[in-house]
């Protein structure tokens, strides 16, 4: 028993410690790239091109890259997503010029775009014997907002003792412990040394075989999260220091709160949609995400901010884990990277949408109509999970009728 138990922490140990510092790192420099770049002279405009070209070069390269994993292995992918991401956050500091900026978060994000499939992939095939996998999953899905908590804390203290340079350069470092882990950790274990069996069939043809209906109503809940994320992560800081007079120590402690919350709500996700459904539980999380967004823009004060933030992180921990369970359950497992692929590019799309969307409204309506946007958004990925549902059962009552 003990030694099953060992085996079982050790699976969920090493992919959860390599996500871990990668999304630490990231966090220590995301949410501060739009005060650096507004400190340069950089327009609210500039700002969401700047964030925006993070995702939108992982939107163009994420299935491209994919074939990488195919034949050398998750191992490579993650190490060589992790080496490009560092050096994309060494050579933030190097300008503000905003070309300059968005040249280097595009680095960054062509980094994301192969190391985020790759460790996605290997963190679904994680076989436990003594914890469920949904629960493993959720565990091990801790990682990213132990991170985003972590992660905006320590860089508001570096950069109100040190400055913006130091602050990238340590976030790059974490990046290398991260690179480390993972030579010392995924050896052969869980896929991770030998490269994948590509198989015969063309992608074309993969990708038919993966857009189910329930894959792509999935895939557009995740949109609708990841735009909402966005929102939040690129343009609240902005609003909260430069509108409601918060100070930058105390702007970083709203995502701290945040991503606490999130941490929590990630097993208990887990543990909901082993129970009740995935459906269920994605559809409650987008609905919330959506409603922090609501509380900022009506409230406008420094009060509301505080408010949403638990509604925001909790809203983003119920949604992100039963999406991906759900993804590894519909998926037949010769398409499962590429349909991982697939499933995070509506992270990119998200995203790149999100910041530009945002961007274009807080230059018309202001910040009201840039947060009002992101929840009417995330509350049609909520309602869309909320019909699928109700026409799911319709058809069972039927089928049961019918057979009776």
């Amino acid at each position: 028993m003990k030694t099953q138990a060992s085996s079982d922490l050790a699976k969920i140990v090493a992919p959860l410690s390599i996500y871990f510092l990668f999304y630490f790192s990231m966090s220590m420099v995301y949410p501060f790239v739009g005060l650096y770049a507004v400190s340069g002279g950089a327009t609210p405009l500039e700002v969401g091109y700047i964030y925006a070209s993070f995702y939108a070069v992982s939107l163009l390269t994420r299935i491209p890259l994919t074939g990488i994993t195919y034949l050398y292995g998750r191992r490579f992918s993650l190490l060589l997503g992790l080496v490009i991401t560092t050096l994309g956050t060494f050579a933030l500091p190097v300008s503000k010029e905003p070309l300059i900026l968005l040249m280097a978060n595009g680095l960054r994000g062509l980094g994301f775009s192969i190391f985020q499939p790759a460790i996605i992939s290997l963190i679904v095939d994680v076989k436990t014997v003594k914890i469920r996998q949904e629960q493993a999953i959720g565990y091990i899905y801790t990682a990213p907002p132990a991170g985003q908590t972590l992660g905006p804390a320590l860089g508001g203290i570096i950069l109100a003792t040190l400055s913006f340079e130091p602050l990238f350069t340590i976030a790059a470092a974490l990046l290398l412990v991260s690179a480390s882990v993972t030579l010392l950790t995924i050896m052969g274990r869980a896929g991770g040394k030998q490269p994948e069996t590509r198989q015969d069939k063309s992608t074309a043809t993969q990708v038919k075989e993966i857009f189910s209906p329930d894959f792509t109503l999935n895939m557009y809940s995740r949109v609708t999260v990841s735009y909402v994320l966005e929102a939040m992560t690129a343009f609240l800081p902005l609003f909260a220091v430069g509108v409601l007079g918060m100070a930058t120590w105390e702007m970083s402690l709203l995502f701290s709160l945040a991503f606490l919350v999130n941490i929590s709500a990630r097993p208990i996700a887990g543990w909901l949609a082993g129970r009740s459904g995935e459906k269920k539980v994605i559809s409650l999380g987008c609905g919330l995400s959506g409603a922090s967004c609501a509380v900022v823009a009506l409230s406008a004060t420094p009060f509301g901010v505080w408010a949403a933030m638990p509604l925001y992180g909790y809203g983003i921990g119920a949604a992100v884990p039963p999406a991906y369970s759900y993804a590894g359950k519909v998926l037949k497992k010769n398409v499962r990277t590429l349909g991982l692929a697939i499933l995070t590019l509506a992270i990119d799309l998200g995203h790149t949408v999100g910041s530009i969307v945002s961007a274009t409204l807080l230059s018309y309506g202001g910040y009201s109509l840039l947060f009002l946007g992101a929840f009417t958004f995330a509350l049609t990925g909520s309602l869309a999970q909320f019909v699928s549902l109700r026409l799911a059962k319709s058809q069972q009552l039927v089928g049961e009728k019918r057979s009776g």
